[in-house]
């Protein structure tokens, strides 16, 4: 029973000695050589005894962990029979344990419900158990602390206790197994005639000290090998001294020893650096941490800086150097890159070293959150909690569980998208509305739904997908909300939860997607596959070892099923032995390599910027250890540790040390470089740093040439550097050997070709052939006056709405067309009325107008998309906001009237094939026709002497005028297409001939009234009709003006339409009037304007040709801005800009492009 103990720097060569000894040692003697590293170290361990050609293999030899150590002897002595808690498992416990006296804590009971609480605590509760902290010390440390710090111990020992009281007798977790394998080792006959050598450690917890100790007592000699400057062990104890830990683990290990009487063999000190094949290294992994400072007089040939402009230049400047150091004979294995924050690298990293055609294999745990089988389960259980909401129901059907796994998955994807358009148009967010008896109905209506046609077999067949994909989601879910319904006890719920799992066939799913996954090569993703279900399988089997006899209800299941969900990860072994490893630094236990990059060296990282963070604060744990606590330091006694964290970098590599570290980061934030590197820096003097740039085309043909290594990422950085070439600025004639490289293969040439042409890439439309837009549009085109002005807001936009017909995804909520659909059927519903009952607009009293306004409205209500009105007490207040806006206008339309002697003689008035009135016929070339169709809100007529007049008016939800320079651009072509289609069919509609009197806007608001002053109910209603007032264009003569308003004097504005009277009779010229010639002048040119757009239809005009106005552009609310790509920045893509001008300029453009003059 002996203790050795081995101590030198890193790279001296304990580890090989150790080897070496055993392999002499082996052939000498029966004993059997007991190895115990650090967990990520055993598989590098066992690789280099099979790859020493000195060692007969690994007969006589073996290699644990601890933890793999306490399970040999305890499957030897007894012990296992308790159920072995994974870290899932800890923290189901934990939060159970929680929950059960949430009641009673003090600090810590909002915080039971906040994600990552439970993992700290078991965080926490290793710690305890490591450092061998009972409750009883916590307490004790606590006594005289502040009221928050007692509190918060009160809190953590409630829950500790009853996490111990759950585990007792029928758990146990990695750190029992320490504390029982301490007990058990005495009675091993395994480890008789045994030595035991430990390598690979810096420091000691308490309990593997303890274990340390029994293995003294029992095995024939323990070597313990110990990273620490030898010159240390004669100062003794360092505060922040870098291999403090290491130095504390010294004595104390020479501390048990003489208490147990233990033999002790003297040192094995290791002083030469017998790893770094360099002067620069040696000298570096020499000098780090000593207090004096030191300089390296030489060019340092292995050892390189590099800054470069971000992260993604950073590892593309490391793929290169790997490709060129393969080339002077380096294999992959022989290199790793090393990081301290790998959450900012992994991705990037997979991404440019597959364009550089290197294997890399990320050593880090990847939280299994993401995976679709874990979202499946998670959502399903949400969906169920929170009463068959969308976002569950949908984040479940969208990872492919609820599909037939026998059918096609692109149609069964398809078949989903359909149902869930189906469910956001119907506002379907409830269970009843999801298990409501009988099939759900599909129509495709849109605004209004007074007139229902019977289903096309369209719709149809649309409603069979619908309800085939809602029984496949309904029938199982269902099932599981009563199952979990019914259970009271946390096996029927595991049970529930399963029975789940297997009716929609999860084990088949997941089968499926891991063969897929194999055939194409994706053998991680297959394994990832695998052990989704493993997982979860243990995972429950866990939750009904723990909590199979417990009371629990649906929510405390769901929580405790979803903590241990957000447990899980993925445990990933490389696929193959030869590929670059990316590893955190902290884990990051490599031995045998050759070249080392270390990334992402900025300060805050490298020395790392402690942030206050657990349970427990910095200040909490120096205000307990003062106590004689056991606990860990805080983070701030923690400087030691980040110098050697920097040391073990710096000291691991044999040949070569990269260290790089991005300027700033992807947002353009400025990142220093860390204090580590400027400490180098000064140390060799002449160590140049050098750039890992984005764009190399400042630097030499040499130079430039160390860019070109990969053809994938080659490609890449040549089309930038064409695309400068293009511009002006001057190419390397490298780039012009790597474009010919490419032409000459004729296999990279054609994926060349395809890459290259982005740089006579244009965002612009080709026309249509004219066979293919009369195919799309029709020969005679029927069309709307909306599409046409679409037409000339944006041609592509014209195209993709009229001609692919591609519709935006239909919501169930309110938007302003639908407010415009009511008001629009509301006073058509009350104008037929109105007629019904022989009554007219103004002979209502206020009363009658409410009245009409309520009565529309309850007509109305339940007619406007999908009911959507009465789905809810919000709606219910919008539907009363609306019929307030309705009976207003019923209000103020029936004052007008009773000013005006123009009286309505249609309302919604359709035109086209179907309408009232006929097509307004416009020809175009190749004997086409353009049909214009739709609905006017109204017509008006009045007659005097022998003259009959016709007005429009439109109804409008905004505040709307008639703007020449619109009409103009063809953006505003309604209203006067309106006003001529019924001035020209005036003799069909009222047997006579007719002149225009105007087009006028009725803004339907409720407008507030203001004042200074208390009003009387007469002055409230003129303020209210001056707020009402119709805005529009309308026909200069005092006969039509004094019919639309017959209280207008002399001298004064109008109430209700754009016009004022001055004294001598005339109007005043802000009154907005044109002349009837004018009128005609303009109805002839929106004529041509239709003819214009209808020659271009046919001719395939469908250009991304978007137009600005001030600062209005169809842009804004278009639904296929992503579809069409515009981007004004690129030169092909540029607004076409619109000017105002005088209406006179503008009515002089109108004559002599409308043909008139």
């Amino acid at each position: 029973m002996t203790l050795q103990i081995i101590a030198g720097k890193s790279g001296t060569g304990k580890t090989t000695h150790l080897m070496d000894e055993v392999g002499k040692k082996i052939k000498k003697t029966s004993k059997t050589y007991i190895f115990i590293v650090p967990d990520q170290m055993t598989f590098q361990m066992e690789t280099s005894f099979l790859n020493k050609e000195s060692l007969s293999g690994m007969l006589g030899t073996q290699i644990f962990s601890f933890s793999r150590l306490a399970w040999k002897i305890l499957q030897e002595t007894g012990g296992l029979s308790k159920t072995f808690l994974s870290q899932t498992g800890i923290e189901m416990v934990i939060r159970k344990a929680a929950l059960d006296q949430k009641d009673k804590l003090k600090i810590f009971s909002k915080a039971t419900s906040r994600k990552g609480f439970y993992s700290e605590l078991a965080k926490l509760f290793k710690e305890m158990k490591q450092e061998e902290v009972s409750v009883a010390d916590l307490e004790n440390s606590a006594i005289n602390m502040s009221k928050s710090v007692t509190n918060k111990i009160h809190d953590i020992s409630l829950i500790y206790q009853k996490y111990e009281e759950l585990l007792a007798g029928k758990f146990l977790e990695n750190e029992d197994y320490l504390r029982l394998l301490a007990d058990k080792i005495i009675e091993s006959d395994y480890l008789n005639q045994t030595e035991i050598i430990i390598d690979g450690f810096t420091s000691f917890s308490k309990q593997e000290l303890t274990v340390i100790e029994k293995l003294m007592e029992k095995c024939d000699k323990v070597t313990v090998s110990l990273t620490l400057n030898v010159p240390e062990i004669q100062k003794g104890l360092e505060e922040y001294n870098m291999f403090k830990q290491s130095t504390e683990a010294y004595f104390a290990l020479l501390e048990m020893a003489k208490l147990n009487k233990i033999s002790v063999e003297s040192d094995k000190l290791f002083l030469e650096n017998k790893r770094a094949k360099s002067d620069s290294l040696a000298f570096l992994a020499d000098v780090w941490g000593n207090n004096k400072f030191v300089t390296f007089e030489e060019k340092p040939q292995d050892l390189a800086i590099h800054q470069a402009n971000n992260r993604r230049a950073e590892i593309e400047g490391i793929a290169r150097e790997i490709r060129q150091l393969t080339l002077k004979g380096y294999r992959y294995q022989d290199m790793a890159i090393l990081t301290r924050n790998i959450s900012d690298y992994d991705v990037l990293c997979e991404t440019v070293m597959e364009s550089f055609d290197i294997p890399i294999f990320i050593d880090k745990k990847r939280a299994m959150a993401k995976h679709p089988f874990i979202e499946f389960i998670r959502s399903s259980i949400d969906a169920i909690l929170f009463n068959w909401k969308y976002e569950p129901i949908f984040q479940a059907v969208k990872t492919e569980f609820f599909f037939d796994v026998s059918e096609n998955t692109s149609i069964m994807r398809r078949k989903a998208d359909i149902l869930e358009n189906y469910v956001l148009e119907n506002g379907i967010q409830n269970k009843w509305k999801w298990e409501k008896e009988g099939d759900w109905i599909y129509r495709k209506i849109r605004g209004l739904s007074t007139n229902l046609l019977p289903q096309t077999d369209e719709e149809l067949e649309t409603q069979a997908i619908i309800n085939e994909m809602r029984n496949l989601i309904v029938e199982p879910l269902s099932i599981l909300e009563n199952n979990l319904a019914k259970a009271r006890t946390g096996t029927e719920f595991a049970m529930a939860l399963y029975h789940f799992l297997e009716q929609v066939k999860a084990v088949e799913h997941l089968e499926s997607w891991r063969q897929t996954a194999e055939e194409n090569g994706y053998l991680e993703l297959a394994r990832e596959h695998e052990q989704a279900w493993s997982s979860v399988s243990e995972l429950l089997d866990e939750f009904v070892e723990v909590l199979g006899e417990e009371s629990l209800d649906i929510n405390s299941f769901a929580e405790i099923v979803a903590t241990g969900l957000d447990a899980l990860e993925f445990s990933l072994l490389p696929p193959s032995l030869d590929q670059i490893v990316l590893s955190d630094m902290e884990n990051a236990k490599l031995l045998d390599m050759k070249v080392i990059f270390a990334i992402g060296m900025n300060d805050g990282i490298m020395p790392l910027r402690q942030k206050d963070k657990g349970i427990l604060s910095d200040q909490d744990r120096d205000s307990l250890r003062a106590e004689n606590s056991n606990l860990k330091p805080s983070a701030k006694n923690n400087i030691g540790e980040e110098d050697l964290l920097a040391y073990k970098i710096i000291s691991l590599p044999s040949d070569k040390l990269f260290l790089s570290y991005p300027a700033a980061d992807e947002e353009g934030k400025v990142l220093s470089e860390s204090n580590y590197l400027r400490k180098i820096k000064g140390q060799f003097k002449k160590l140049n740093e050098e750039v890992y740039l984005t764009d190399p085309s400042l630097l030499s043909d040499e130079e430039q040439s160390s860019y070109i290594r990969s053809k994938q990422a080659t490609l890449g950085l040549l089309t930038s550097q064409l695309q400068m070439y293009k511009r002006g600025y001057p190419l390397s004639n490298v780039w012009w050997d790597a474009y010919n490289g490419y032409f000459e293969d004729t296999k990279e040439s054609k994926v060349a070709k395809q890459v290259l042409s982005s740089l006579y890439y244009e965002n612009k439309t080709k026309a249509l052939h004219e066979t293919t837009a009369k195919n799309l549009f029709g020969e005679n085109i029927h069309a709307s006056v909306s599409r046409m002005e679409k037409f000339f807001s944006c041609e592509f936009q014209h195209f993709a709405q009229y001609g692919l017909k591609l519709e935006e995804r239909a919501h169930f909520k309110l938007q302003a067309v639908d407010m415009g659909e009511i008001f629009h059927g509301a006073m058509e519903w009350i104008s037929a009325e109105l007629k019904r009952n022989n009554q007219d607009w103004g002979n209502l009293t206020e009363e009658e107008c409410r009245q009409m306004a309520k009565l529309a409205m309850t007509f109305l209500a339940p007619k406007i998309q999908h009911e959507i009105l009465l789905s809810s007490k919000r709606m219910e207040y919008i539907q009363y906001k609306l019929l307030q806006i309705i009976t207003r206008a019923t209000t103020v339309l029936n004052e007008q009237a009773k000013s005006s002697a123009f009286r309505p003689i249609g309302l919604e008035v359709d035109f086209g094939l179907k309408g009232d009135i006929p097509s307004l016929k416009i020809p175009l070339k190749s004997e086409s026709e353009l049909l214009l169709q739709g609905r006017i809100d109204r017509i008006d007529v009045a007659e005097q002497d022998d003259r009959t007049f016709l007005r429009i008016i439109d109804y409008k939800s905004s505040s709307h005028d008639l703007a020449l320079t619109e009409v103009y651009y063809g953006l505003a072509l309604q209203m006067l297409t309106y006003l001529d289609i019924v001035v020209t069919n005036a003799q069909k509609m009222i047997g006579k001939t007719a002149e225009p009197a105007g087009v006028l806007y009725f803004h339907m608001h409720n407008q507030f009234v203001q004042a200074d002053k208390e009003l009387s109910d007469e002055a409230i209603a003129k303020e209210l009709q001056k707020s009402s007032k119709m805005k529009g264009l309308i026909l200069s003569d005092p006969v039509a003006v004094s019919l639309m308003d017959t209280s207008l004097e002399k001298g004064k504005s109008s109430n209700i339409i754009p016009a004022e009277i001055k004294q001598n009779g005339d109007l005043s010229a802000r009154s907005r009037t044109a002349t009837k010639e004018e009128f005609d002048k303009m109805r002839h040119f929106v004529r041509h304007k239709y003819q214009e757009a209808g020659n271009k239809i046919l001719d395939g005009a469908v250009s991304i040709n978007p137009y600005k106005l001030k600062e209005r552009t169809p842009c804004q609310f278009c639904g296929f801005r992503s579809f069409c790509g515009f981007d004004p920045s690129l030169t092909s893509n540029q607004y076409r800009h619109l000017t105002n001008e005088k209406a006179e300029n503008i009515l002089t453009k109108m004559d002599i492009e409308g043909g008139t003059q």
